[in-house]
């Protein structure tokens, strides 16, 4: 492939992870911040394959099939821990209880919010490890991921 081809991609990747992880936090909701902080995972995922594509097109890889099988196997691995740690994180939040209309709680602009029935913003799983131990590890270790843990499964 044209080396320009190769950092367009290395921008693009740049700019998804940039993005992605700065849009993230403001979300009152949790999975609303996890879809977008997926603009983040899918940068990082680009960087693999953008180092996959460079060594295919032979751009200074000493050894392309090694670093072609590395970065695939990079990809893959990062591609299963997000799913996993993912799947895990919603997975605590439908068994967390969500909260009711005697709970009075409020929107950032002082609106009601609805009824739920699981935990969906971060008011509803506040307290959660205390009333909850085990799923509150859980949720831990599963909001620990895009950190780079468990398994330092980002970069």
């Amino acid at each position: 492939m044209p080396d320009v081809i190769v950092k367009l991609l290395w921008v693009i990747a740049v700019l998804t992870m940039t993005f992605g992880n700065a849009l993230g936090p403001p979300a009152i909701q949790y999975q609303a911040r996890a879809g977008l902080q997926l603009g983040g995972a899918s940068g990082y995922m680009l960087v693999g394959l953008t180092a996959l594509v460079a060594a295919r097109s032979g751009d200074g890889a000493t050894h392309p099939a090694l670093v072609q099988t590395q970065a695939l196997g990079g990809v893959l691995f990062y591609l299963a821990a997000y799913g996993i740690m993912n799947t895990g994180a919603f997975g605590v939040l439908m068994l967390l209880p969500g909260r009711t209309d005697a709970q009075g709680r409020h929107g950032p602009n002082g609106e009601p919010l609805p009824t739920a029935t699981s935990a969906e913003t971060f008011e509803d799983i506040a307290g959660a490890g205390r009333r909850h131990p085990s799923l509150g590890l859980a949720m831990a270790i599963c909001c620990f991921q895009p950190h780079g843990l468990p398994l330092r499964s980002a970069s």
